[in-house]
């Protein structure tokens, strides 16, 4: 569906896999057109052994690292622009 352009994806919240490079960057290759960046914010702490009806507190992540990140992933500034603001614009119509 990426790579036919009939789906979008988001790459979000990569600081819930510190390796995240091996899923993003194929995703980004199959079709830069159809992909987007999100910080994932608000940041849930995932705590072991809580039930997932639990109130659980936020955890600190630092959106900054997360979003430096994203030009190694991408082939160039082109790509770049286009996850970060032609792909938005054009899936949210702004």
């Amino acid at each position: 569906m990426l790579q036919g352009g009939k789906a979008y994806v988001n790459i979000a919240g990569p600081y819930n896999d510190l390796n995240y490079a091996p899923i993003a960057k194929p995703l980004i290759a199959a079709n830069p057109e159809r992909i987007t960046w999100g910080s994932n914010w608000p940041h849930v702490a995932r705590i072991p052994g809580r039930k997932v009806t639990e109130i659980t507190p936020l955890a600190q992540v630092d959106d900054g690292r997360d979003l430096n990140r994203l030009p190694a992933w991408t082939a160039n500034a082109a790509q770049l622009k286009l996850i970060l603001v032609e792909n938005p614009a054009r899936l949210y119509g702004f």
